[in-house]
């Protein structure tokens, strides 16, 4: 198929008015191209479909044919002769079917026996015949009665009786089933253990009764066993042989005696009446001497002890008094030679420059209760003291003094309250009240806030 020139014109017209180019007579030749090759192929697939037989010039004819026959049709079943026939169909008129479970029946839907259900039905049939000996051998219930007692429990076939009724049964009395009512007595008898149950009962009034038996009323108790004589009973009751933790004893009047004689001997506790009374022997039994007034001293007399003052004696603290004066006399005055004759000591850093007469070297204290002590080396009296101070001190520290107390053995506070010295020079002597002692401490009480919280100092003097 081709196009005629103003159609052809008119397309290519269109095309560029659309794409807004001037290719449209090209895109028009193109389309027709394709056009005329397409119908080409699509004349030669009808001269083909026209040359195949019976394809739609013989269909009529065969149509035809079918018809006429009237061997290929019956007659249209309606809807009840359908059922009619389906329903009238027996299965014993199909063929045999396959040996399968297609048709068994289960426990989701019904169906026909399989087979092996029909062959267990079969065996218990057989086995079931009562005049067969296939076991177990079932019985009527007729031959129940007679068969029971022989084959079932080997009882003989009489061993059942005639069911009484119950007017028959009261009408009886003591004859069969009944048997005799116990009297009192036989009840009683047949209660009783005899010489042949139990070798411990006899079987009168004295046997006891049992978990199996009753005992007699008129039981009684066996009897009592013969009388303790005095003599008797005190031979059982006495044992030989000395009284200890581990045996119970009965003592005997010989030793009852003896503790009675030891306890009468003692000394009572309520002798003595007062704290410090004493236990004296006196001309016959032990005596209480009362105690003393103090400083008195126990004095012997011709017979007996006594209280007494001392004769031309002293007491103790007569005694300390007068060794407290004959140290004084004898004591010396200290004096700067006897305060730096040994070396301090203490927890002190640097401990013995406080008495070294060196006045550049310092001794120093980081921790309250720290101390530097000094040694007399002897008995002297004290009363006045100073300190060489130094230039790293503020000055809010604090020292202070102790002296060993002779007269009580423990260390006494002398001078409190000393302020550290914050300049390298001496300070006054001071005077205070004078003791008698051996040796000195200087103990850190407050730290100096200079420093590093260190309290120092250059020299300490004490001396009478």
């Amino acid at each position: 198929m081709a196009f005629d020139t103003a159609t052809r014109l008119r397309l290519a017209k269109n095309i560029d008015s659309i794409t807004g180019t001037n290719g449209g007579s090209a895109i028009v030749d193109a389309i027709a191209r394709a056009v005329v090759e397409g119908s080409t192929e699509i004349d030669a697939d009808i001269a083909t479909h026209a040359g195949l037989p019976t394809v739609h010039q013989d269909a009529p004819n065969l149509i035809l044919t079918h018809k006429g026959d009237a061997g290929a049709h019956h007659t249209k079943y309606t809807d009840a002769a359908a059922k009619a026939q389906a329903e009238g169909a027996k299965l014993d008129d199909h063929a045999v079917p396959d040996d399968n479970t297609d048709l068994d029946a289960s426990s989701a839907k019904h169906g026909l026996m399989p087979k092996t259900d029909k062959i267990k039905i079969d065996t218990v049939a057989t086995n079931a015949d009562v005049t067969g000996s296939n076991p177990p051998q079932a019985h009527t219930l007729d031959s129940h009665s007679t068969k029971a007692h022989s084959e079932l429990s080997d009882a003989p076939e009489d061993a059942h009786h005639t069911k009484f009724t119950a007017t028959e049964h009261s009408s009886i009395g003591d004859g069969a089933p009944h048997h005799t009512k116990y009297t009192d007595a036989a009840a009683l008898a047949a209660t009783l253990d005899d010489v042949t149950s139990d070798p411990l009962i006899d079987g009168d009034a004295a046997a006891d009764g049992t978990e199996e038996s009753l005992a007699r009323k008129d039981h009684v108790h066996p009897k009592h066993h013969a009388k303790y004589l005095d003599s008797a009973a005190k031979a059982a009751a006495v044992q030989a042989g000395a009284i200890t933790n581990a045996v119970t004893k009965a003592p005997t009047h010989d030793a009852v005696f003896d503790v009675k004689a030891t306890a009468d001997g003692a000394i009572p506790k309520t002798l003595l009446t007062t704290r410090g009374d004493i236990i004296y022997r006196n001309a016959t039994v032990p005596a209480r001497l009362a105690k003393g007034s103090d400083g008195d001293v126990l004095t012997m007399g011709a017979d007996e002890a006594a209280w007494a003052a001392p004769a031309g004696g002293l007491t103790e603290s007569q005694l300390h008094t007068e060794l407290i004066e004959d140290i004084i006399v004898t004591t010396v005055l200290a004096t700067v030679a006897d305060f730096q004759t040994n070396p301090a000591t203490g927890t002190m850093a640097g401990a013995d420059n406080i008495n070294d007469n060196n006045t550049s070297a310092n001794a120093n204290s980081d921790t309250v209760g720290k101390y530097a002590e000094v040694d007399f080396g002897k008995p002297v009296i004290i009363k006045r003291w100073r300190q060489f101070g130094h230039t790293t001190n503020v000055g809010d520290g604090v020292w202070k003094i102790q002296y060993y107390d002779l007269a009580s053995d423990s260390w006494e506070d002398w001078v409190t309250g000393i302020a550290t010295r914050t300049t390298a020079d001496w300070s006054s002597l001071v005077t205070e009240t004078a003791r008698l002692t051996t040796k000195v401490k200087l103990i850190t009480t407050t730290l100096d806030t200079a420093g590093s919280d260190i309290s120092r100092i250059g020299e300490l003097e004490v001396i009478y």
